[in-house]
């Protein structure tokens, strides 16, 4: 899968990573990660950060020039991360880094263009405000992560875009997007020395002075929260508690303890429970994710489960929901349960180095959430050395906070 991996410091606050994998491939791929994202926005301008990032897409300039090179290049934003993903052909690498060096250095747009990215961020947002999950998703964060007015914290809100400036974007560029501390992840079978003399000229105009946020997965979530919606049709239910990611000590038992639950589809306690023999839901699920306190700067991770059902269905639906929640703190897990999720994750992961692009988003993950090194190379033995132990100490934590019941209900209208 990986031949040799390359990890160097460019200088402070910008970190390189370069893995060759065993086999040659015509592309090269890679990822600029910087630590900046919408938990930056001021207040009254949520959505800065993406649409600055959306701003970097139309640049037709010099994306017309990546496509005549057979290159792509893409950028997005997240929470307190965002990227420019890249993917170049090998016989014109040195042409299709130097639009990438264009690309950073030249900031070539205007206050016409920021008009019209603000338009289409608007029409998205709308048709946001009509989907029940993203609705829910918006309330766990509210919960997740108390006193952040961020209703939607990557996209921002509707009232604020209208209040960004050119100039706003112009400071982002200079102040945010030049000087966050950054990660370049390259997959590529071309020399490593090649690839660093690109990269180098590329960090020339960044200069890191921000500081790391430090993390931490305490949170306190209320018990009971009801949304009402005009005509929803189905009831949405969702249940989170507050759960660490930090590193594989929690990251893996708590995957495994999700597959057990709902994840796993028909082998999962839920699925088989409550979509199978009693027929009471449409949809279930549940996750194990992890995301950024805008409020108090801190990492907090939460575990969720999440199911739809009929109106009729609901009252039914949380008793059964809530009763294999108290089973599996009373009680535990099986020996065949947890065997085949960990059989199921290792097959996932083992897919994972495939393709230029997996071992791309692998070294991404890696970065984004913090984990060890080679972290994905040694899975299948941490994977393996998960006991029900570790995940029966996970639950403990778990029972030590409180879950939280958020119901998307239809309104019913007078």
């Amino acid at each position: 899968m990986i031949k040799k991996r390359i990890d160097l410091e460019i200088k402070k606050g910008i970190r390189l990573i370069i893995v060759k994998p065993v086999w040659d491939y015509p592309v090269t791929r890679g990822a600029l990660i910087f630590h900046t994202g919408a938990y930056k926005d001021p207040e009254g301008k949520k959505g800065l950060s993406s649409i600055f990032f959306d701003l970097l897409n139309e640049r037709r300039d010099i994306i017309d020039k990546m496509e005549n090179l057979g290159a792509r290049i893409k950028a997005s934003s997240s929470l307190t991360k965002s990227f420019v993903s890249f993917a170049f052909l090998n016989a014109k690498l040195k042409k299709s880094f130097d639009l990438l060096i264009e690309f950073i250095k030249q900031f070539d747009v205007d206050e016409a263009l920021l008009n019209i990215v603000k338009r289409k961020k608007n029409s998205s947002l709308a048709l946001l405000n009509e989907d029940p999950e993203y609705l829910i998703a918006r309330k766990l964060y509210e919960i997740i992560y108390p006193q952040s007015e961020l209703s939607n914290p990557v996209a921002g809100l509707k009232e604020d875009i209208e209040n960004i400036v050119f100039d706003d974007i112009e400071r982002f560029y200079k102040e945010e997007f030049l000087n966050a501390f950054l990660d370049i992840v390259v997959v590529s079978s071309e020399h490593w020395k090649r690839i660093k003399a690109f990269v180098e000229k590329i960090t020339e105009f960044f200069s890191p002075s921000r500081i790391k946020m430090p993390t931490s997965p305490e949170a306190y979530i209320p018990q009971n929260i009801i949304i009402k919606k005009k005509h929803l049709g189905n009831v949405f239910v969702s249940y989170v508690v507050p759960a660490c990611e930090e590193g594989t000590s929690e990251y893996l038992p708590l995957k495994l303890l999700s597959y057990i639950l709902a994840e796993g589809s028909f082998n999962s306690r839920l699925v088989k429970r409550i979509r199978e023999e009693l027929g009471l839901a449409y949809y279930i699920s549940s996750n194990t994710s992890r995301g950024f306190s805008v409020h108090d700067k801190k990492f907090r991770g939460y575990f969720e489960i999440i199911a739809e059902t009929g109106k009729e269905n609901r009252e039914r639906l949380i008793h059964e929901i809530e009763h294999s929640i108290k089973e599996v703190f009373n009680f535990g897990i099986t020996d065949e349960e947890l065997q085949t999720a960990k059989s199921y994750y290792i097959g996932v992961e083992r897919k994972r180095g495939e393709t230029y692009k997996d071992i791309l988003n692998t070294l991404m993950t890696e970065r984004l959430y913090n984990l060890e090194k080679n972290y994905f190379m040694n899975i299948k033995d941490e994977i393996n050395k998960v006991e029900k132990e570790s995940i029966m100490a996970s639950l403990d934590r778990m029972k030590e906070k409180h879950f939280s019941r958020i119901q998307l209900v239809e309104e019913e209208i007078e």
